[in-house]
């Protein structure tokens, strides 16, 4: 990247870390998913894969820029006491009409996207470095603005509480599990079709991750719709990445094999993001985002880690045993992890 990308980078980072603090950071998520899901249904229509390179995948929605500011600069808004809940991330912050709180969540968007460029260098293709991102600012946030104390986000009347908060509300322990099942083995199939087609198969491990983030709108809504991107993220990336490697084709035992997979990933990305949310998100007054947290163990095992022990090339039956005996493990750990 020469220096001229590196700055028109910045500055469109700098611009969706302020679009995060005006709309929230749940609304500019739920922009990207918007974006990303018109950007598919014009490659279906037209051919042209111009709108999700241009719009849906620039750097100014990114999570790392337009989310990250949202998160940051409400933060800074409960730090400074306008908000009784610094985990307020569906509250626009342009209502306080105060210039500063949008340029902290400018300056975040910008820093997000020095750090995930810097994170590229170093662990691109091994790990999401985007959700890697998204954890990293708040937790130096949290400790730099002593920020870990946990105020009662249910005395706002303005809060909006994280889309991770909902499954606690209309989910037990088993219907968490039940519907990361039914994720991965979705976003598997999707994926799937979408890598058939020539136009979409670049982009397809994204598109159920965009569908996710829509579907978020509902929140706003006042739906109890659960997040669910950290399993259409996870699974859609593991599909994407298995099938580059044994190819797009419809072999019934290929299709299992791969299903199996996006199930794994789903199920991952739920136990690591209800795990880790117990240490950084349940205790602090910051949206530190279990969601991204799923995505960044899950990615690093599935196409960080596991790559290098050659399991993806051995024979598909023993691959099939292999995600049987990981779901079956994941299932069972969801009395000690899953809350």
């Amino acid at each position: 990247m020469d220096i001229g990308t590196f700055f028109i980078g910045g500055i469109l980072a700098l611009i969706g870390g302020c679009l995060g603090a005006t709309v929230s950071a749940l609304g500019g998520f739920v922009l990207l998913g918007l974006f990303g899901v018109a950007g598919f249904l014009y490659m279906f229509i037209t051919g042209d894969s111009t709108w999700n390179i241009v719009i849906a995948s620039s750097v100014m929605l990114k999570p790392s820029s337009c989310f990250l500011g949202g998160v940051i600069s409400t933060a800074y808004a409960r730090k400074k006491t306008l908000l009784k809940c610094g985990k307020d991330i569906g509250r626009s912050l342009i209502t306080f009409h105060k210039f500063r709180i949008i340029l902290v969540g400018g300056i975040a968007g910008f820093s997000g996207y020095v750090l995930n460029y810097v994170l590229d260098r170093f662990l691109s293709e091994k790990i999401d470095t985007t959700a890697l991102t998204v954890m990293i600012i708040p937790l130096i946030i949290k400790y730099l603005w002593k920020m870990t104390k946990t105020s009662d986000c249910s005395a706002s009347s303005h809060a909006v509480p994280s889309p991770y908060r909902f499954f606690e509300r209309i989910s037990s322990k088993e219907g968490k599990v039940i519907t990361s099942i039914l994720v991965g083995f979705v976003t598997a199939s999707v994926t799937l079709l979408l890598m058939l087609n020539k136009n979409t198969a670049p982009f397809a491990g994204a598109f159920m991750f965009y569908v996710s983030a829509l579907s978020l709108y509902f929140v706003f809504m006042g739906i109890p719709v659960p997040a669910t991107h950290h399993f259409s993220g996870t699974a859609g990336a593991i599909t994407a990445y298995w099938l580059s490697l044994h190819g797009n084709n419809t072999d019934i035992m290929t299709v299992i094999t791969m299903i199996l997979w996006g199930i794994v990933a789903a199920l991952i990305g739920l136990v690591s993001s209800e795990i880790l949310g117990k240490f950084f998100f349940n205790e602090g007054d910051i949206h530190v985002d279990p969601p991204a947290m799923g995505i960044m163990v899950t990615t690093g095992i599935l196409v960080g880690i596991l790559p290098l022990t050659g399991v993806y090339h051995t024979d598909l039956i023993i691959q099939s045993l292999i995600c049987v005996v990981l779901i079956m493990g994941l299932v069972i750990s969801k009395k000690y992890t899953v809350q």
